[in-house]
């Protein structure tokens, strides 16, 4: 009998951290509050994001849409029909602990703090310590002799180099510092961007890392690469989220905006979750 005990610790975490980001609905009466950088801000005033802007809160309800509706209830069917004993399922395994990782990380560093918190420490513990646990049962030889049978899908290579690339588009944010001396007002409540610092500095340098070893038909790339693409492929259906969302709340963006932060990561998404259906159907079969 398959034991799944943190796995539904974390599946019950999440349920209830997005839950009630997407359905908690009260509405609070907040007057607009200066910032840190003496912005005035207009508060979301909805939910458990009633302390972020009105810009960021309907963000994370985005997010939280996808993540509950999506994400977990794939979770649970591959939990239920998952054979460990397959190195493709130990991949698709290590691809859902990514996004829940990513996505736990930035609840718990990102948000104003709530009465959630518990909860998201839950969440990013039990992420976190089932990486390390399922990491650990890849078998490497076997997927390696997998590899050396199979062949490379065409241009892999080239766009997890893109992909690593495509984090760049925070420097657009990042050189307003230089620039002004302050961050963008986009920034809200926030004091620093938890997904500026996880893209700059660990999934650029992972996508680049995955390519030279894909290169060089090694497994970790294989690994390393299965990690970012199913990254990617949820992010595509987060952002698309994530700007309705905001539509539904009366925020816009221009078309340079749609085009840079949105657009881009859709096209890519689509790509990556092709590359992932092609990884599975060939060397990781």
């Amino acid at each position: 009998m398959k034991k799944y005990g943190l796995e539904i610790l974390l599946i019950i975490a999440f349920i209830v951290a997005s839950g009630l980001g997407v359905y908690n609905t009260r509405i609070f009466e907040l007057e607009p509050v200066t910032n840190v950088y003496g912005d005035i801000v207009q508060l979301f005033g909805r939910g458990i994001y009633a302390y972020e802007s009105l810009f960021q809160g309907p963000i994370f309800v985005g997010t939280d849409f996808v993540i509950l509706h999506v994400v977990i209830p794939l979770f649970i069917i591959f939990l239920i029909k998952a054979d460990l004993t397959k190195q493709s399922h130990v991949l698709i395994k290590l691809g859902f602990l990514t996004v829940f990782i990513y996505y736990s990380i930035n609840l718990a560093f990102g948000l104003m703090m709530n009465r959630l918190f518990l909860v998201y420490i839950i969440a990013f513990s039990t992420s976190f310590f089932l990486l390390i646990q399922t990491v650990r049962i890849i078998n490497f030889e076997q997927l390696t002799m997998q590899i050396s049978m199979g062949k490379m899908p065409k241009f892999l290579v080239g766009f997890l180099i893109i992909a690593g690339l495509s984090v760049s588009v925070w420097f657009f944010e990042i050189f307003e510092l230089f620039h002004s001396r302050r961050p963008s007002e986009i920034i809200g409540m926030k004091t620093t961007e938890p997904t500026f610092i996880l893209d700059l500095a660990l999934i650029g340098p992972l996508c680049f890392i995955a390519a030279y070893n894909v290169r060089r038909d090694k497994a970790i790339g294989y690994v390393i690469g299965f990690m970012m693409l199913s990254l990617l492929a949820a992010i595509g259906l987060i952002v698309i989220a994530q700007t309705a969302t905001q539509y539904y709340f009366g925020v816009t963006i221009s078309i340079q905006e749609f085009t840079v932060y949105v657009g881009i990561f859709i096209l890519l998404s689509s790509i990556a979750f092709n590359y992932l259906r092609v990884l599975m159907k060939g060397v990781l079969r």
